[in-house]
C-alpha cells in the first residue's frame, strides 16, 4: 500500500484505527473470567459485535472507511484487497505476537497465521 500523504502523529493515529480494526476483525473472542455468568456471556456478546463490526467496517468500503485510510496516509483500495484477502483466509488471529508493521514504504505486514 503506498502512502498517498506525509504527516506525523495524525497520520500514526488514522493507521492505529485500522490496526485496531484490524485486530478487532482477526482477534480470538475469548470467554472472560467474571464475577457472573451474566457478565461472562454479556463480554462475549459484546466481543462478537465487536468483531462483526470492524469486518463490516473493513469490507464496507465505505465513505468512512475510505476518508481514515486516506487520513492514515494508504490506499483505501489496497486496504480493502488487505481486508478481502483476510477474509477469504478464514480472518486468521492477527493478535498473537504479531504485530501489524507499517514499512517504510507503507505496506502492511501482517504476521502469518
Amino acid at each position: 500500500m503506498k502512502n498517498t500523504k506525509t504527516g506525523g502523529g495524525e497520520v500514526a493515529l488514522w493507521r492505529s484505527v485500522i490496526t485496531l480494526a484490524i485486530h478487532d476483525a482477526t482477534g480470538e473472542v475469548r470467554p472472560k473470567a467474571a464475577t457472573s455468568r451474566v457478565r461472562a456471556r454479556t463480554h462475549m456478546q459484546t466481543a462478537l459485535r465487536t468483531r462483526h463490526e470492524a469486518r463490516a467496517w473493513l469490507l464496507g468500503n465505505t465513505i468512512d472507511f475510505r476518508r481514515v485510510c486516506e487520513m492514515a496516509g494508504l490506499d483505501p483500495d489496497a486496504v480493502f484487497d488487505s481486508a478481502e484477502k483476510m477474509m477469504q483466509a478464514g480472518w486468521p488471529d492477527q493478535t498473537g505476537d504479531g504485530v501489524i508493521v507499517w514499512e517504510d514504504d507503507d505496506d502492511i505486514i501482517l504476521p502469518s497465521a
